[in-house]
């Protein structure tokens, strides 16, 4: 897609927390003694003189200059108030470049004010020598990178649906360890709606909103695999995808009037798939889940007040068969069904009804309704953990105390509502992290009265942010946001 650079003026209360003085202070003995803390020799002559002085990103100023401190390679690693500063491999969306950058043909150069604070902006030679440092993993003096490769880490994947790209975040640490493009058409936005990953942990799938494909990338190295086309050529809208819970399939469907379903086999290098014809039957479909064994699919009408079930026994060679056996239900009402989950126990499914503003929770043997929830404005995603009995779902138009979004908490054992948290402007994505007892959510902030961006990137727009719940206090993380990329839209674990 074009980048096009976006200068985005930092609020007061920003420029405040902006370094105020720059003299050069002596770095403590410990990270003179130890070559391992140190950037690479060239590195570390600009930042330890012109950005870790005094009243500056030092140990002792940090607090004042948005919680940076530069020491160090190992303070730098850490990031700042709004998370990592610099993103290896990626300098235009790490904002130690970004914040010191005043040459377009190095990259991004829109973030104010430029730092060194009041002070001569850096060299081209020595932006030149930042960029290649980032660009090059961000090593330190040893060599050592700032995330190791490990084929085993738990990360936190999320997509800038705006602007066509995947933020990788280090589970251990909260901070984002990779950014990279995604999708397959140059010049337009294909719009990354949905991330999941397969239950093997092995590979994350992406559906594009605007071109019908699915995109495969290993979790190991976030490398690309491979991709195959739903759309059979014919325009559509394929935002949405499940995977059965054997890893051997995934489905995808077209929000259309007369809606499609894609199944696409995984256990083909490369994927394959087969995409039905339009379904007159088959009104906007969009949330999809699968029954405990694979053999049932359910996926919700967003325009009106039906779902549907698919028996999808047999191999892809049957899905003609199976798609003509299409049983549709009825939820009451046009309530607009957006999402669909089944509890823990598979004893029932609870489907998130954005017109009505409730979530309905219907038995999974009869399809009776068994109760009717009211949550939060627009409810869209869900996550539920299996560590306590909680569901949340993310009500993005929600207003608590006069600010837009909120997340609602569901027990599904009794069926009812315990509180509404405000999480950021307009939460969507979510993931529940039973490990570590939390719940990651992003939220989208592309309303223009919501809160105001750390920073800009690249991609013109107004950047979303991560935040996270505790279930222990089901209160926000104290101190933690994590500025993302433009509309945050999907959350996915591997964990």
């Amino acid at each position: 897609m074009d980048i096009k650079e976006l200068k985005h003026l930092l609020p007061a209360t920003l420029l405040c927390l902006s370094i105020t003085s720059c003299t050069w202070d002596k770095m403590d003995d410990a990270a003179q003694d130890d070559p391992c803390l140190k950037y690479p020799p060239a590195v570390e002559a600009i930042i330890t003189t012109k950005c870790a002085t005094a009243g500056c990103h030092n140990s002792i100023s940090n607090s004042a200059s948005s919680g940076l401190d530069l020491t160090n390679w190992k303070t730098m690693r850490e990031g700042n108030d709004a998370g990592a500063v610099v993103i290896p491999g990626n300098a235009d969306y790490s904002t130690l470049f970004s914040f010191s950058n005043t040459f377009s043909d190095l990259g991004f150069s829109g973030n104010e004010p430029k730092m060194p604070y009041e002070r001569a902006a850096l060299s081209h030679d020595e932006m030149q020598t930042i960029k290649d440092w980032i660009m090059g993993g961000a090593k330190n003096a040893c060599g050592e990178d700032m995330f190791p490769q490990d084929d085993n880490r738990k990360k936190i994947y999320v997509s800038n649906q705006a602007c066509d790209q995947v933020v990788v975040l280090d589970q251990e640490t909260r901070l984002i360890m990779k950014w990279f493009d995604v999708g397959d058409v140059s010049g337009i936005t294909e719009a990354p709606h949905m991330i999941k990953v397969t239950p093997d942990k092995k590979y994350f799938l992406i559906a594009f909103f605007s071109s019908g494909v699915i995109q495969r990338y290993r979790t190991s190295d976030d490398s690309f695999v491979d991709q195959v086309d739903c759309s059979n050529g014919i325009s559509g809208q394929w935002g949405t995808l499940t995977i059965t819970p054997d890893g051997k399939r995934a489905y995808s469907v077209d929000w259309s009037a007369a809606g499609r379903i894609a199944v696409i086999n995984l256990e083909n290098f490369p994927m394959t798939s087969f995409t039905s014809l339009p379904i007159t039957a088959l009104a906007y479909p969009h949330g999809m889940t699968f029954n405990s064994t694979g053999d049932k699919l359910y996926i919700t009408n967003q325009n009106g007040g039906t779902y549907y079930i698919a028996d999808t026994i047999g191999s892809p060679a049957d899905f003609p068969q199976w798609i003509s056996n299409l049983q549709t239900l009825s939820y009451g009402g046009g309530l607009n069904g957006h999402e669909i989950i089944f509890s823990p126990d598979n004893s029932k499914y609870f489907v998130s009804c954005d017109a009505t503003n409730e979530v309905r929770v219907f038995d999974a043997t009869t399809n009776a309704l068994l109760k009717v929830i009211p949550v939060g404005t627009l409810p869209q995603e869900f996550s539920l953990s299996h560590k306590f009995p909680y569901l949340f779902v993310t009500c993005t138009e929600d207003i608590i105390n006069g600010n837009r979004g909120s997340v609602s908490i569901i027990d599904y054992n009794n069926l009812t509502l315990i509180k509404k948290i405000h999480t950021g402007t307009q939460p969507h994505g979510i993931a529940v992290d039973d490990e570590k007892d939390v719940v990651y959510v992003a939220n989208r902030n592309v309303d223009a009265n919501g809160e105001a961006p750390h920073h800009s990137g690249a991609c013109a727009g107004r950047n979303g942010n991560m935040t996270i719940i505790d279930m222990n206090t089901l209160e926000l993380v104290p101190g933690y946001k994590c500025e993302l990329g433009v509309e945050p839209y999907s959350v996915a674990l591997k964990d």
